[in-house]
């Protein structure tokens, strides 16, 4: 079986699905158990966890890492089979219906992507802000809260 065909199968989806699954049980039993290693990964961007954390507990992370990777495989699969969708003969009759798996797709590739941005890029900040107080923010700015406005419904 080429890559192509690896890749549009209906079958890869389901095992990659099923690894994924897999993962995830293996990570929501580590990751309670090694509450010191992964506590961290909560209050900081990805790369900066991974930059102090993982080096020394790379026994407890792999799956993390491997759940990713996973993600990029559906990723690329999901691409090649709605890439493959697309090329298909259109017709008016049935555009919506061949377009809508597509635009779902399109929303869940969206979805990955916002994840792994902010997750890379972002930055994590919690506490209380009270009016017209700042809150400073990496790379030199600042968050100003100017006026709360409460809306009820009567």
């Amino acid at each position: 079986m080429n890559m192509n065909k690896f890749f549009l199968s209906l079958k890869t989806t389901i095992w990659i699905l099923t690894g994924l699954i897999c993962l995830f049980l293996v990570g929501s039993y580590m990751m309670p158990l090694h509450h010191e290693i992964f506590e961290p990964m909560n209050d900081d961007i990805l790369l900066s966890w991974v930059n102090q954390t993982v080096p020394d507990s790379l026994w407890y992370t792999w799956w993390f890492f491997a759940a990713v990777a996973a993600l990029v495989l559906l990723t690329i699969n999901t691409v090649a089979c709605s890439m493959q969708a697309i090329k298909g003969q259109w017709n008016r009759a049935d555009f919506f219906l061949r377009i809508s798996p597509q635009v779902v797709h399109i929303g869940f590739l969206l979805i990955l992507m916002a994840h792994l941005f902010s997750a890379i890029w972002g930055y994590r900040l919690s506490g209380v802000m009270p009016e017209r107080a700042y809150a400073p923010l990496p790379e030199d700015r600042a968050l100003r809260l100017e006026h709360i406005y409460i809306q009820t419904d009567t």
